[in-house]
């Protein structure tokens, strides 16, 4: 193809794009890519006419293209720093785990794309204080475009954390026939107590090492049955209950040794 051909093929493609239902591809390009109608026969008339080199039809080729893309550059929304305040000692898991921070370093994203993650942040901080205790907190967001660069803001009012009301620890299997004991000590060493603020991680922490504690010795057969963290946002309290199956007890039978029978002596000389 000759160099205004090509141009005009290009044209015929950006106009199909513009005029294309929106998808999840070209939602953004459509929106602000203009139509070009006039530059099309603008470039046919000059190249053909009035420029008869081909250097001359490259270079005005180069020169038109490039200038189609230049709205697209102008609508691309400019870098932003992401600022929460009132979480204290939990800013920095809010800020290394909402993904309007984790896509501050990736391309440019349009306008409304930013706008988007701006928009679905308060929701994914409340996630996030849930798991540290806080669970009825008051979240305000803002996207400053005033300033250089701009500045997604959201003001985090935590409220009350959330308590340990009480601990129910109920026990199923060999051990409560046989080991009440042990039950005891096992509720003793749990270590979320009444009072303690109600933490995603300890929570999970405290189950995993009752369920170990009964596995190493004698019960390796054990399981959590049911586990529950009822929370009461009203009152700020959370009431745990665990149940735990020992499953029988193993024990070691009779040592048998086997296949020494044919074992030869062997000297040695040295």
């Amino acid at each position: 193809l000759r160099p205004y051909q090509m141009l005009l093929s290009l044209q015929h493609r950006t106009d199909c794009l513009y005029h294309a239902a929106p998808t999840a591809r070209n939602r953004h390009v459509r929106l602000v890519m203009p139509s070009f109608p006039f530059t099309s026969v603008f470039a046919y008339i000059v190249l053909n006419r009035f420029y008869p080199s081909r250097v001359w039809q490259f270079a005005l080729c180069a020169l038109l293209l490039s200038s189609c893309w230049l709205p697209l550059q102008a609508h691309a929304a400019p870098s932003y720093t992401v600022s929460i305040n009132g979480a204290g000692d939990l800013s920095a898991l809010i800020s290394d785990n909402l993904e309007i921070s984790r896509r501050q370093s990736t391309d440019e994203l349009s306008l409304e794309e930013v706008q988007r993650l701006v928009e679905i942040a308060p929701e994914q901080i409340r996630s996030l204080l849930a798991t540290a205790g806080y669970f009825s907190p008051t979240i305000t967001q803002e996207l400053d475009q005033q300033a250089t660069p701009w500045v997604a803001r959201f003001n985090i009012t935590l409220g009350q954390p959330t308590t340990i009301e009480s601990v129910n620890i109920v026990f199923t299997g060999d051990i409560l026939q046989k080991n009440q004991q042990r039950m005891d000590r096992l509720r003793r060493q749990w270590s979320l107590k009444a009072g303690d603020v109600f933490k995603q991680s300890a929570w999970n922490d405290a189950k995993n090492a009752l369920l170990k504690a009964l596995l190493v010795r004698n019960y390796p057969a054990a399981a959590i049955t049911q586990s529950e963290a009822r929370i009461e946002p009203s009152t700020n309290s959370a009431a745990l209950n665990v149940e735990i199956d020992s499953g029988p007890a193993f024990t070691f039978g009779e040592l048998t040794i086997t296949g020494l029978q044919r074992c030869l002596l062997y000297t040695s000389d040295a």
